[in-house]
């Protein structure tokens, strides 16, 4: 993630952030990490199912 900007709102100071090329490479493997596991949990589950 990398700063985008900055701005004072209400007197408080808020920060955006971009997600950089990087994150979206690290997000888009934890991603598909998260759905294999659930196809995964889910096969399992319908073979213990009556």
């Amino acid at each position: 993630m990398g700063l985008d900007r900055e701005e004072v709102a209400q007197g408080r100071l808020r920060r955006y952030f971009r997600l950089t090329e990087a994150g979206t490479r690290v997000l888009t493997a934890e991603a598909e990490r998260l759905a294999t596991n659930a196809r995964l949990a889910t096969g399992r589950l319908s073979a213990v199912r009556p």
